[in-house]
């Protein structure tokens, strides 16, 4: 019987077959981070976010004092707006108002104005009184409707309102006979219907809410108008 021959496998002779070695400098890297490098890591890593914050501190207070800025501008535009528009139509500084108790002082003032119609015309021979009083720091706007005179026949209508806040004093003054120019509260009930024209001096201030290492931020505006009552 013969026997079956196996095909012998190929074998390329002279080459020699081995696994390429890894590089020396691949190796060390495979070991990982070493305790220096990783204590350098994590300071470097720590100063990063220290400074983020802060700077995010940073912008963020500015942010907040620009918000009171603005709110400190508003309040004081609107309150001097209101309170020069109504001594100008003033008749008259009252020392005290006809319809409530409320008197002209160094931060209260108590004008006589001419009444309107619902149409908004001149109605001759009636008058409201508008009454400004600090309460706190809230500015307030009382109107007074003359008496003889309902809610459908006026033009006004009697209300108390906030026109300001943030407000950190409130004068009024005036040129007395002399010259010389004096708080409100210094002129006697004869000299106050001689008065022509009012000083108005309202400083606005507000503090913003402090973050932790920020400091606190104030916002300030301290406005001054001379204002001439017109209806005299």
């Amino acid at each position: 019987m013969t026997k079956k021959m196996e095909p012998r496998p190929y074998i390329q002779r002279g080459i020699r077959r081995s696994i390429p070695s890894i590089p020396n400098r691949l190796r060390r890297r495979a070991k990982g981070f070493s305790l220096a490098e990783l204590q350098v890591a994590i300071i470097i890593t720590a100063i990063v976010l220290v400074a983020s914050l802060s700077l995010y501190i940073s912008h963020w207070r500015t942010f907040l004092i620009g918000n009171a800025y603005i709110d400190v501008y508003s309040n004081s535009r609107l309150a001097v707006d209101w309170m020069a528009r109504d001594i100008r139509w003033a008749a008259q500084v009252m020392p005290s108002s006809d319809y409530g108790s409320y008197a002209t002082s160094d931060n209260s003032l108590v004008i006589k104005i001419p009444s309107i119609d619902t149409s908004g015309n001149v109605m001759n021979g009636y008058y409201d009184n508008i009454i400004y009083q600090l309460q706190g720091s809230n500015l307030r706007r009382i109107v007074q409707i003359d008496q003889r005179l309902s809610s459908s026949t006026s033009g006004r209508q009697n209300e108390t309102r906030i026109i300001a806040k943030y407000c950190s004093s409130l004068t009024f003054s005036s040129k007395n006979s002399s010259g010389n120019v004096v708080a409100l509260s210094q002129f006697s009930s004869s000299e106050m219907s001689t008065i022509n024209y009012i000083a108005i001096y309202l400083p606005l201030s507000e503090t913003v809410a402090s973050l932790s290492g920020a400091g606190t931020g104030t916002a300030q505006l301290t406005p001054t108008t001379i204002v001439k009552l017109r209806n005299k």
